[in-house]
Formats: structure tokens, C-alpha cells, sequence
């Protein structure tokens, strides 16, 4: 679940990499709620399960879920040691999709690539370059900041 939830706080960010387990635990738990919003659509709005027009559970997953899988799959392609531009090989209708597999499947490159060290050394600085926070990224909590508001509206900061 962490890998997860890793996916959906890096929403945006294509910089750096992730392992192969957080790529394929983020598509195992998108499908399984594809498919719980497929029953939801047919159980409370009686919609029956149509590509061209998706109940309103399915879209909003769907729709959710859209960046996230493109930007964790350009990450898992950084692990390889591919350029992300990769991804666009499953524009090819049928033989892309099947590459597109083989190289969410490859072994990761090990150590330090050129786009950022080995998410799996599990080294403080195996994340640098991304905009969360480690802590938040991981499931911990951020220590407050002790700060103080001074009388002339400045700042004051306490070690």
C-alpha cells in the first residue's frame, strides 16, 4: 500500500525512479479499483460496463488515476536506464503495448544512474530531486518547525 500511496504523492513528478514493486503494486491496486467502480456504477446506477461510456465511479477513477500511471511508469522506465520518452513505443496499437510490458518487466540498472541513485539502497539521499519530502513521501511525519511569529511580523526561529 505504501507504494501505492508513493505513486499518488508524486503525482506530477517524472524526476527520479521507482523499483518495479512500487510500479506493479500501483497498477495491481488502480485495477482492483477500476473494477470496484465498475460494480459500483452497475449496482447504484444500474450502468452496465461500456468502453465509450464509463459510469461516473469509473470515470472518476479513470480520471484520477490518468498522470499517476503515465508518471510512475516514466519513473519505473528511469530504472531501467531508459529515457521516458519510451513510453510513447505503446502508441504501436498491438506489438507497443507487448514491449511496453517487456520493459516494465526488465531488471533495474543497480547503483547510481543518470537519472538518480538506487531507490532501493534505501540511502536518505536515494530521493533527491523530488518535490515531496521524504518523510511525507514514506508514510512519516514531519516534525513541526518551531517557529515564532515576532512583534514586528518577522520570523523568529528556535533551535
Amino acid at each position: 500500500m505504501i507504494s501505492y500511496c508513493d505513486g499518488m504523492l508524486r503525482y506530477f513528478e517524472c524526476s527520479g525512479r521507482s523499483t518495479r514493486r512500487q510500479y506493479w503494486i500501483f497498477l495491481l491496486v488502480t485495477t482492483l479499483l477500476s473494477l470496484l467502480a465498475l460494480c459500483g456504477d452497475y449496482v447504484l446506477y444500474d450502468i452496465e460496463p461500456h468502453p465509450h461510456y464509463p459510469g461516473p465511479l469509473t470515470a472518476f477513477i479513470g480520471i484520477t488515476h490518468l498522470i499517476p500511471s503515465i508518471t510512475v511508469t516514466v519513473r519505473r522506465l528511469h530504472d531501467t536506464g531508459r529515457t521516458g520518452w519510451f513510453y510513447c513505443v505503446q502508441l504501436a496499437p498491438v506489438l507497443g503495448t507487448l514491449v511496453l510490458i517487456y520493459l516494465m518487466l526488465d531488471a533495474p540498472e543497480s547503483g547510481t544512474n543518470s537519472y538518480g541513485p538506487d531507490p532501493r539502497e534505501g540511502k536518505p539521499e536515494a530521493n533527491v530531486g523530488s518535490s515531496i519530502p521524504r518523510q511525507v513521501r514514506m508514510g512519516g511525519a514531519v516534525p513541526a518547525r518551531p517557529s515564532q511569529i515576532a512583534p514586528g511580523g518577522g520570523v523568529q526561529r528556535f533551535i
